[in-house]
């Protein structure tokens, strides 16, 4: 691999390691490094896997057939609640693994869980409590044809997520929501071991924030103009994996990291 190259891909990591680190939802009475596992991971070994020779037979895009895969998500939301109580930012980071199957040549499913820290800075109940709770979800995806300079690519996704957080008066608030999204982009091979992905999202969100004291309230939310554009760079590395990093642009917006070995 051409030394300019292999730079590239440090600073490329490097740099979306600190976006994380500075800009990421705490995920409360956890350590910072427990919270972000895949930035630490970045920073100490990405360097060196991302230098590594190809490991597939067929670009990065469509990853390896099966894959273990870690995940780091920061994510911000312009949401609409139902009450008048204002407050329309929802900031998400999500720390999670996922599983994935190859269903045929070009599909992949994919089963996730994992861990979610939410900030709602602006609700006049809410703000400042910051929840913690879990999140499972499905995704599949996938790229039409196989191999080439130009591809096709689609993808489908459903979250479940759960949050909750008391104070010391005992008053405790209770966030659940299930998301759903359609994706569809342009594959282009950079390299046999590089691939750029450029594309559009439809995302919707429903939900009810449950805020439990003398007098219980339930509030329903959902997403404002639920589209966005993203680009994604897939790096393929020498163990039969990729690492990707996503950028988003719209509403949500936010980055993301994710790791995928075959297993």
């Amino acid at each position: 691999m051409h030394p300019v190259d292999g730079l590239f891909r440090y600073h490329c990591s490097i740099s979306l390691c600190h976006l994380f680190c500075t800009h990421m939802t705490p995920i409360s009475g956890v350590s910072p490094w427990l919270q972000a596992p895949a930035v630490g991971v970045a920073l100490l070994a990405l360097p060196h896997a991302v230098l590594a020779g190809p490991g597939l037979d067929h670009g990065p895009a469509l990853g390896p057939s099966d894959a273990f895969e870690l995940h780091l998500l920061r994510e911000d939301l312009e949401v609409a609640y139902d009450d008048d109580a204002g407050g329309g930012d929802l900031e998400l980071t999500r720390v999670g693994i996922a599983f994935h199957e190859r269903l045929n040549a070009s599909i992949r499913g994919a089963v996730a869980l994992g861990a979610i820290g939410v900030r709602q800075r602006d609700r006049t109940a809410t703000a400042d409590v910051d929840p913690t709770g879990w999140y499972l979800g499905l995704d599949f995806n996938g790229i039409w044809p196989r191999e080439g300079a130009l591809r096709f690519a689609a993808g489908l996704g459903w979250r479940y997520a759960r949050a909750d957080r008391s104070d010391e008066d005992g008053d405790e608030s209770i966030l659940d929501w299930h998301t759903g999204e359609v994706r569809a982009a342009l594959v282009t091979g950079l390299t046999p071991a590089v691939d750029l992905q450029t594309g559009v999202a439809h995302k919707w969100v429903r939900g009810d924030e449950r805020f439990r004291s003398d007098a219980s309230t339930t509030t329903r939310f959902d997403l404002d103009d639920p589209v966005s554009g993203f680009v994604q760079l897939d790096f393929l590395t020498g163990r039969a994996g990729v690492v990707r990093f996503q950028v988003r642009g719209g509403n949500p917006q936010g980055a993301r990291i994710t790791f995928e070995y075959n297993y």
